[in-house]
């Protein structure tokens, strides 16, 4: 929303601008973009009727329009980070690492003398912060730093018995952080929500020639699952010597992006590592060179694409579930759920259904991974046994067919049977990064 128009003022604004979108002149169409972008989601509502209006032209953008506007929102939505306010007095310190992680969703594991991490106490109080601020001003009171899974010096073999030896290097688990003591090397690092983005020392993965590389360290909090890094786009890239660097290559290509590109490579005798903080993606964001050697970038920006599994959302509700066999709702990203049957007696609620699912629950886990019964005040009944299902394929579409038994006993009346999955989802991600050291 513009500040300081008044909301007749604001829809006046906008469909003066949506009628631009179709202006015979091409900078005031462009114009026109780029303005109701910026308004975001005040524009939505008209775009989307725009999108459907009678000129081609208008049609094309303000469907454009719709669909970045839509991907913004989305990414704030799902990145929304979780806040904390941490309140240790004297504590010990493996009780509130147990504590912040519980916090984050994490796992951490802190790495050093036993004897000694048990008499270690720490006290640190702060107002309420999101997860990744509020973990690395715990990491600093309690002289803690993130551990890389490969220790430097590296050891190498001055005779290796190929030109080029790849040797996997220890790879800690995902959502596993490692801590040692020690005080943290100062990082540009950029904030996103649930996602942390890091500007790794220089070095950390190889210059191709010509090329100047700052590799970005990716990590969410852990309710959400980063399954790669699609791509990368550069909008800014300006060195200490005010030389604008244009990028080297289609970071989307690169192969090691999206891979967890924890190796040890030993070339002609040198050792070289590319070091992952535990938890993390790292992004090699390749530059041309500019004519006279950079150091640093006094400014770096784009942004990330992402692909991301979502925590569990609900997909599809019954309600009054006592009398909903034979209702069919549809689920919010597709498919349905089907009640066949409800019956209680004996202390037990079952409940016989047949679904058509997305199904983006983990490997393994089947489709009632997110299958609830609640009461009218919301409180979940607790499952009888497990769950059974079968699978069938009719003309290509695979229908599940779920029994769920209950325990009636203890809560109200059974009011709602939700469904809920997980999603996979590739979001926008911007980065904005200050002198950063390149050399």
């Amino acid at each position: 929303m513009v500040i300081g128009l008044p909301a007749f003022a604001q829809v006046d604004k906008v469909e003066q601008l949506i009628r631009q979108l179709g202006s015979p002149e091409f900078a005031e169409r462009e114009e026109a973009s780029r303005a109701l972008d910026g308004l975001g989601a005040t524009a939505l509502d008209a775009l989307k009727k725009a999108a459907k209006g009678p000129d081609a032209e208008t049609r094309r953008r303000a469907d454009e329009l719709v669909g970045r506007i839509e991907r913004r929102l989305e990414a704030v939505r799902v990145l929304a980070p979780s806040k904390h306010a941490l309140r240790y007095q004297e504590m010990s310190l493996l009780e509130a690492v147990a504590d912040l992680a519980k916090r984050g969703g994490i796992s951490i594991t802190v790495q050093g003398d036993p004897a000694k991490l048990k008499r270690q106490t720490v006290t640190l109080e702060t107002a309420e912060l999101e997860f990744w601020p509020a973990f690395e001003q715990f990491c600093r009171k309690a002289g803690l730093v993130e551990a890389p899974s490969v220790e430097m010096p590296l050891a190498f073999q001055k005779n290796p018995p190929l030109p080029r030896q790849l040797a996997p290097a220890p790879v800690f688990p995902r959502g596993q952080f490692v801590l040692v003591e020690g005080n943290a090397p100062e990082m540009a690092t950029c904030h996103a929500g649930a996602v942390r983005i890091r500007a790794l020392p220089p070095g950390t993965v190889r210059e191709g020639p010509g090329q100047v590389v700052c590799t970005l360290g990716v990590a969410l909090e852990n309710r959400l699952e980063l399954l790669k890094v699609a791509g990368a786009r550069v909008e800014k890239a300006v060195d200490d010597l005010g030389q604008t660097l244009e990028p080297a290559v289609l970071i989307g290509a690169d192969p090691t992006i999206g891979q967890p590109p924890i190796v040890i490579e030993n070339v002609g005798g040198k050792p070289q590592a590319r070091l992952a903080t535990p938890g993390q993606y790292q992004v090699p964001v390749r530059l041309s060179a500019a004519a006279r050697p950079s150091t640093r970038l006094k400014d770096l920006a784009g942004v990330l694409r992402a692909e991301i599994r979502t925590r569990p959302e609900p997909v599809a509700v019954v309600d009054n579930v006592l009398k909903s066999a034979g209702q069919k709702v549809d689920g919010k990203t597709g498919g349905w759920l089907l009640v066949n049957q409800v019956t209680r007696g004996d202390g037990v609620i079952s409940v016989r259904l047949e679904m058509l699912t997305n199904l983006n629950s983990r490997p393994g886990a089947g489709p009632t991974l997110g299958l609830t019964l609640t009461d009218d005040r919301g409180q979940e009944f607790l499952q009888a046994d497990l769950p059974t299902w079968t699978v069938l394929v009719v003309d290509g579409t695979t229908v599940h067919q779920i029994t769920a038994r209950f325990m009636a006993a203890g809560l109200g009346e059974p009011a709602r049977l939700v469904y809920s999955d997980t999603r996979i989802v590739t979001l926008e991600v911007p980065f904005t990064f200050k002198d950063v050291p390149v050399k």
